[in-house]
């Protein structure tokens, strides 16, 4: 009996190892996935769907790049939002989703190109991104006169990242966050389990202290809804959230929507002026 005991044992502590071991070799080969190809998944830079005209309006950031913008005026409006994109979309193929901001949402907006996507210079990394979107904000402090808290933040999946950090780091009326991530690599391990995640929102959504609204479809495969909730209930009052049912990633979001995502904008905007 003593024998068969140490036998059975034996075998557990071997399957127990082969299994830790599976694990240890699956992690790493993770770990190694990330560091090597985070940046090419995550900025797939798409060729630029526009050529800059002589009136082309280009800002520069701290490190010297030019990245190309956007602004759009709306007349009588009281908040400007700087937009920052998904990240397949450029000034050009993402007009449709931001220009209807100023026509429709009575907001001035300013849209920008990351480093490397439409016309701008540069790679895109997670500073050089952060730091064209900080660009665009003291563009609009300078240039157009604003305060702080006239300026708010919106981004749209990837364009989460840098807005977050930007609320983080500086004074805004308000931010706008539509199919966001908790973490770039929780998107995949649901956990944070890697080190030196990317554009980590869930670390700092509880630090923003300006109103908030949450955008997210309900049956998002890519980013599921559950980072668009966690993101919520991590943030601060005042919050807004919209969950639209039947939209997935992309522009099914504002399609299914439809006025209900514009009734959710003017009732943000009340937060504004509060």
């Amino acid at each position: 009996m003593i024998e068969v005991s140490v036998c059975a044992g034996g075998m557990i502590l071997n399957i127990l190892g082969i299994f830790l071991g599976i694990a240890i070799c699956g992690y790493l080969g993770l770990l190694l996935f990330s560091v090597v190809f985070t940046n090419r998944v995550l900025f797939p830079a798409p060729p630029s769907s526009y050529r800059d005209g002589e009136k082309a309006l280009k800002i520069k950031t701290q490190s010297g790049l030019q990245i190309t913008a956007s602004y759009i005026p709306c007349p009588n409006a009281t908040h400007t939002i700087l937009y920052c994109v998904g990240n397949a979309e450029d000034l050009g193929t993402a007009r449709s989703n931001y220009a209807p901001l100023s026509t429709k949402g009575g907001f001035h907006v300013l849209a920008f190109d990351y480093p490397g996507y439409g016309t701008s210079e540069g790679q895109p990394t997670e500073q050089t991104v952060n730091e064209a979107t900080e660009a665009a904000y003291q563009w609009l402090l300078s240039e157009k006169g604003l305060t702080s808290d006239k300026i708010v933040a919106y981004g749209r999946s990837l364009g989460g990242g840098p807005a977050c950090e930007l609320a983080k780091q500086k004074k805004l009326g308000g931010l706008i966050l539509e199919q966001t991530f908790t973490s770039v690599y929780r998107v995949k391990t649901g956990i944070g389990i890697l080190p030196g995640d990317v554009f980590e929102n869930i670390k700092k959504v509880d630090s923003i202290d300006c109103p908030l609204l949450i955008v997210h479809g309900k049956a998002d495969r890519l980013i599921p809804i559950s980072h668009g909730k966690a993101l919520f209930r991590k943030a601060k009052d005042p919050k807004l959230c919209l969950w639209v049912d039947y939209a997935g990633h992309g522009n099914s979001v504002l399609n299914n929507a439809g006025n209900a995502y514009w009734q959710k904008i003017q009732e943000f905007r009340k937060l504004l002026s509060q």
